[in-house]
């Protein structure tokens, strides 16, 4: 998966208003498209792309898209939110050897938090904390959709500021975020079937065929098992309660690091 946190959903909310932009300059005011007006026009259609409609969508993009949306996202960045430049900064550039060698995780696991904008900040506040101490290990934080819908996107970025940055009240260019991926993936959401939130997914046997789509499509990823766990609770309490069933190492030696601090990640293996 390795999604690069809260910026995809912003291309992925592009491309559902690409139509809109041609020969003007790609801006906020392009946004017109709310998250379930846009789960009911996908609900039943195929998902995987025909190459008639792959033609079609190239033959809509202006030639100029991606300089316009790199203008917009600076624009955004410099203006409004330039406290999490930093933090964009780090998640784009991905996982790096280090950190994959730090990971507790195998490879054909995946944990998912799933949250909304109903939750209590101070509540999005401590996962993200608590993430942020697992060091390298990616349990995405997944929202269905944006925050007051696709009309507008600065309640989204705002939402994702609250819970990233280590300081709320920080301005600027030198906040220090915590190291926590916010993304958006309604597909995820109706995957794991996911009624309320927040919710925690533990999933295993995860087979990967297509790394760019996401991780919701049956068709691009593979799964053989799964646990979902409801409540409000902290992190480590979550994993704890999941891994009464699974009994796995893995999520042993997460709880371990929460609780108690570094944990040798060959000894988990």
């Amino acid at each position: 998966m390795r999604s690069k946190t809260w910026i995809i959903a912003c291309v992925f909310l592009f491309f559902l208003s690409v139509s809109n932009v041609h020969g003007e300059d790609f801006g906020m005011e392009d946004l017109d498209v709310d998250t379930d007006e846009y789960m009911e026009l996908i609900e039943g259609l195929p998902l995987t792309p025909t190459p008639e409609m792959l033609e079609r969508a190239r033959k809509s993009i202006p030639p100029d898209l991606t300089e316009r949306m790199e203008r917009e996202k600076e624009r955004l960045l410099r203006e409004e939110f330039a406290g999490v430049k930093e933090y964009m900064d780090t998640t784009e550039k991905g996982y790096s050897m280090k950190q994959a060698e730090k990971t507790l995780l195998r490879d054909d696991e995946r944990i998912y938090l799933f949250i909304s904008s109903s939750i209590p900040v101070e509540t999005l506040r401590n996962y993200a904390v608590s993430i942020d101490r697992l060091e390298g290990v990616n349990i995405p934080m997944v929202l269905r959709g944006f925050v007051d819908g696709m009309t507008e996107i600065k309640p989204t970025l705002e939402f994702v500021r609250d819970i990233i940055l280590k300081d709320r009240d920080c301005r600027g260019v030198d906040c220090e975020t915590h190291d926590v991926e916010v993304m958006i993936d309604p597909l995820l959401f109706r995957r794991y079937g996911i009624e309320s939130v927040p919710a925690i997914v533990y999933a295993r046997g995860v087979n990967v065929t297509d790394a760019f789509a996401s991780e919701g499509l049956e068709e691009s990823v593979g799964v053989q098992e799964y646990y979902i766990l409801y409540g409000d609770s902290s992190l480590d309490h979550l994993i704890e309660r999941i891994n009464r069933t699974v009994k796995s190492k893995t999520l042993g030696c997460l709880v371990h690091r929460l609780r108690r601090g570094e944990v040798s990640g060959h000894l988990c293996r």
